[in-house]
């Protein structure tokens, strides 16, 4: 990797913390630092099973600050862009249930949020913008938490979270 001191760093802050429950570490610098190699080399470097979830921005689409989070629900949920709009809200649906979310309002978010349009399939949600950015961050922080969960039960392992930060934009 060529970051050895920062993965000595890396390594010494995963050992404080891998006792405690569910729980992660997050990457952040500037573009170009060199974030994606530092987590690629240090998950390899884990003596055990883990969830690894990546978050990249993009420079094509920095006027959304939840991108890399419906770009990872896209690509878990298998969502390709041939796919007709119910399909998309049906693996959509089936992606969110994985970490128990199964209220239609928390679909409609979603699907909203995802530029899924599925006439008459989720409940209009009347609120205020602040309050929708609100709730889909409550929403994203429940999905992730239940996942590290999940994986924290089923190996009694560890989340590594890689969020690759720098040019999104608050909306």
């Amino acid at each position: 990797v060529g970051r050895e001191a920062e993965l000595v760093h890396l390594n010494q802050a995963w050992q404080q913390i891998e006792s405690r429950p569910a729980h992660g570490i997050l990457l952040q610098a500037s573009a170009g630092m060199g974030k994606s190699r530092l987590a690629t080399g240090f998950a390899q470097n884990l003596p055990h099973a883990h969830l690894s979830i990546r978050l990249q921005c993009s420079p094509f689409h920095c006027s959304t600050v939840f991108y890399p989070f419906t770009e990872h629900l896209a690509l878990s949920a298998g969502i390709t862009r041939h796919d007709s709009e119910q399909i998309k809200a049906e693996k959509l649906e089936a992606q969110l249930a994985i970490a128990g979310i199964k209220q239609a309002s928390d679909f409609a978010l979603m699907a909203g949020l995802m530029g899924i349009h599925v006439p008459g399939r989720y409940p209009e949600l009347n609120v205020p913008p602040p309050a929708k950015a609100a709730l889909t961050q409550e929403l994203l922080l429940g999905y992730f938490a239940s996942l590290s969960d999940l994986q924290t039960i089923a190996n009694n392992q560890l989340v590594l979270a890689h969020y690759f930060q720098g040019i999104s934009r608050k909306q």
